[in-house]
């Protein structure tokens, strides 16, 4: 905890150290490079849930686009309606593609819908260009290369002309559509939370908020901590596995027999990309499903998603062959996992809701990480309410062998957990949802002014800074990288120095980069530019000193 609190302190100094250097360009009448520096806040904002919004940001984000031009809004009566959704960028695979595409797909009012990508770095997924298609839409690619005051332009110019509903899918840092929506009128804007559990940009131009996990705590966070006036609900769209109970058999065999499963012996199964399970003090996954297979030497564990490393090889030694680690899969390869397993675990410190939701439509009894694992950094919503949550780590134990050898409580657990997400998640109990947002809307976009909001619990962000040192890189090092990249030159200032001298030796971890590097760093950077400085000074008085001779010589009587 103690190195969270240092961690915390150390990254908020960036934070203001990035808003110091964007006010500075302002005032300078160097915009773009202000823009650039409140995005490198953002960004830095965005690794921890310390504060979830930040009303000095986005006032000023409204003030620089309440001075860029605005076209006349294009009206279009009636229905169906055009909704433009906003991406910064859009993958194969991941969560808040996947709600687009599931979104565009279940719409059962044939609404038009297009899509806004605002830094593409790769091919559009060509499913999602073929349903855009598909429901009389378009996909409009905005040169990522181009400065953000154009991209916002750009932005404006498409929701005024082709939208009667804006919603932003968003990273939590791209200051983009702030800028481009930071004037009242046009159609309304919904934000979708899909990062409910850090930082995010947007609060003051969001008309509606849309949470997706539809639970108390994700609400409250929202309004408390955000200051957002207005939250309608949203669940993740699912689409129900149309498999029948002879296939599903067939395929769940084929599927052992690849990975030499035995068909009598129950399989726990646990998704999640990237780092989500590197261990945490109190939270370590991997080491607890060194207990379980040792309890249970029948049982198998497949994990599907995180790359191989010590922790994982550490568990395989130990194992006798029953854990296999499979690496990232396609969304449309995953269901014959969900048909194959008995058992789904959610992974932790670091959860993966579209997968334990999906496992649970499927059929499988979820098991929940403990309560010190908690929401939102782990799953939680209104489907969820039937999952209880292990008290301590003893209790979790006991829970996973109980199912383990009881095919009938799986089944009764299973079936249970199928209906819940099925009735919050899937066709008309989905498009329930969606009719009452639409009907709901408001007439026309509005921006709000913030306040300042409380900090969330200390539980909650010690927790979150502890796991997000581990699969992060250093935000300060990261902020300085990347602010070289966009040509800004970064300088580190008295008080973020004197920041770094007061807490960087206990909230910065080994292995980063020294604080006297950066320092030595700005300091030649210093010097350079005193040079720099030097020598066109110097030059400027040869040229004028030159000038002036050359003008005496000429009008010098004696010379005639």
């Amino acid at each position: 905890m103690r190195f969270a609190e240092e961690r915390l302190k150390i990254n908020g100094a960036v934070a203001t150290w990035c808003m110091r250097n964007a006010a500075r360009c302002r005032r300078r009448g160097r915009i773009e490079d202000a823009l650039q520096w409140y995005q490198l806040s953002a960004r830095v904002m965005a690794c921890e849930c310390v504060p979830l919004v930040s009303p000095e940001l986005e006032k000023q984000l409204v003030e620089i686009g309440a001075e860029l031009e605005t076209p006349e809004r294009v009206f279009k009566a009636g229905l169906p309606r055009r909704w433009l959704h906003v991406l910064t960028e859009v993958r194969e695979d991941g969560g808040h593609s996947a709600m687009l595409k599931r979104w565009i797909q279940h719409d059962p009012q044939q609404n038009a819908h297009s899509i806004a990508l605002l830094s593409q770095t790769v091919p559009v997924p060509s499913l999602l260009s073929e349903l855009t298609r598909s429901r009389n839409g378009e996909i409009h690619e905005i040169d990522g290369n181009q400065t953000i005051t154009a991209k916002a332009g750009m932005l404006r110019d498409l929701v005024m002309n082709n939208a009667d509903v804006v919603v932003l899918h968003t990273h939590p840092w791209d200051i983009t559509p702030t800028v481009a929506l930071a004037q009242a009128g046009g159609p309304p804007v919904l934000l979708v939370n899909h990062a409910a559990h850090i930082f995010w940009v947007g609060v003051s131009v969001a008309d509606v908020v849309l949470d997706c996990r539809v639970s108390q705590k994700e609400d409250e966070w929202t309004v408390r901590h955000r200051s957002v006036s207005k939250i309608m609900h949203l669940p993740l769209p699912l689409s129900e596995p149309y498999v029948s109970l002879a296939q599903k058999a067939e395929e769940a065999r084929k599927f052992r027999d690849s990975l030499n499963i035995p068909l009598d012996a129950p399989v726990m199964l646990s998704v999640g990309i990237g780092n989500k399970y590197t261990p945490l003090e109190g939270a370590n996954f991997i080491q607890l499903m060194r207990s379980v297979l040792e309890a249970d030497q029948h049982a198998f564990l497949v994990v599907v998603g995180p790359q191989d490393n010590a922790h994982w090889e550490e568990l395989r030694k130990h194992s006798g062959g029953r854990f296999i680690l499979v690496e990232k899969q396609r969304d449309i390869a995953m269901p014959v996992f969900f048909q194959a397993a008995d058992l789904y675990l959610e992974g932790f410190p670091f959860g993966s809701t579209t997968a334990c939701l999906e496992a649970a439509l499927a059929g499988l009894p979820c098991i929940l990480p403990p309560v010190a694992c908690p929401p939102p950094f782990t799953t939680d919503g209104i489907a969820m309410d039937l999952f209880e949550r292990a008290a301590d780590i003893s209790t979790y134990l006991e829970r996973i062998h109980l199912l383990l050898n009881n095919r009938e409580e799986r089944l009764k657990c299973g079936e249970r957990f199928s209906r819940s997400v099925r009735s919050h998640h899937c066709g008309t109990g989905w498009a329930r949802y969606l009719a009452d947002i639409q009907k709901k809307l408001p007439d026309v976009h509005r921006v709000r002014s913030l306040h300042e909001q409380e900090h969330v619990d200390p539980v909650y962000s010690g927790y979150w800074t502890a796991f997000s040192a581990l699969i992060n890189e250093d935000p300060l090092v990261s902020t300085f990288r990347l602010a070289r990249s966009l040509g800004l030159s970064p300088k580190i200032d008295c008080k973020l120095f004197l920041c770094l001298l007061r807490h960087g030796s206990r909230g910065r971890k080994r292995g980063e980069l020294p604080t006297w590097k950066l320092v030595s760093d700005t300091c030649v950077s210093y010097l350079i530019g005193m040079a720099k400085l030097v020598r066109r000074s110097w030059t400027t008085v040869r040229h004028g000193a030159a000038t002036f001779c050359n003008g005496v010589s000429t009008k010098c009587p004696m010379e005639k």
